[in-house]
């Protein structure tokens, strides 16, 4: 029983395929909890400019 390459080959792109994927995957769920607080940000942001023209009334 010697160590097939085809088997080599395939466990090393099913590796590269399952990191991909991991890495995709945490870059997408990084890129959403920005997104959440750059929402935020603009929220407060647009809260004080309200309450700016409210007061200026």
């Amino acid at each position: 029983m010697g160590i097939n390459a085809g088997d080599v080959i395939f466990q090393f792109l099913m590796l590269i395929f399952f990191a991909g994927i991991m890495f995709f995957f945490v870059s997408f769920l990084r890129e959403k909890r920005r997104n959440r607080s750059q929402n935020d940000q603009l929220d407060r942001i647009e809260k004080m400019l309200m309450d700016e023209r409210k007061n200026k009334k």
